[in-house]
């Protein structure tokens, strides 16, 4: 079953990846579509610049070897790393980043188990996790973040108001991660393939949000 998730998550549109980044987003239906394609490719611009950033000043390191340069602490965690959200990784500010190593482990596992490498290439899962962890820690730091931007919205109480949009934030991140990493797929897909290893209804629930997305179901 995981083979067709990633054959055919490899077929979506692109457009369907900017609609896959605002699942779940609290101010997506206040923004229209056209409106949330211009946030979400400026997001990707912004992480994008940021990692080319990252690269220019530390050559061809391994992404592994990354967030110690940048003063942070990486624990492999066994299980996942927040009760109430994180399964995979997260970023504890100031310095420290949790991955889940069971389920980077599990990944690669049935990626080898399903010949899935034949569509993912030969992608570290966890280090696109690290790389993802790097940007959160990098953004703050950054002069006028454009994914930290509030974005002025109609349909509020009292008019037009301005609110956070937070999906820019993990646009963003998933943008310097796949440009670190040298994917030449969207990140977001990963997470369908992570969920696999785990949870697999899960993985089926959000592989069937993606393909809507995409117009696809």
């Amino acid at each position: 079953m995981i083979r067709a998730y990633v054959e055919n998550l490899m077929g979506l549109p692109p457009g369907a990846i900017t609609e896959i980044a605002f699942l779940g987003e609290a101010q997506a239906g206040r923004i229209p579509a056209a409106q949330r394609a211009e946030l979400a490719a400026e997001s990707r611009r912004f992480g994008c610049r940021l990692a080319q950033q990252v690269r220019a000043g530390h050559g061809e390191a391994p992404v592994g070897e990354l967030p110690e340069r940048y003063g942070l602490r990486v624990e492999w965690a066994h299980g996942q790393v927040d009760a109430d959200y994180a399964l995979f990784a997260c970023f504890e500010p100031p310095d420290r980043v949790l991955v889940n190593l069971d389920n980077v482990q599990a990944t690669h596992q049935l990626m080898e188990k399903e010949d899935l490498r034949q569509w993912l290439g030969a992608v570290d899962v966890g280090e696109v996790l690290l790389a993802h962890e790097l940007y959160h820690s990098l953004e703050a730091g950054q002069p006028d973040p454009f994914p930290q931007r509030k974005v002025p919205m109609k349909g509020l109480l009292f008019g037009t108001a301005s609110r956070r949009v937070a999906c820019l934030e993990e646009i963003a991140a998933m943008a310097f991660a796949e440009t670190l990493c040298g994917l030449p797929y969207s990140a977001y897909l990963l997470n369908v393939v992570m969920l696999e290893a785990g949870h697999p209804q899960r993985a089926a629930e959000l592989y069937e949000r993606y393909m809507d997305c995409g117009g696809l179901l």
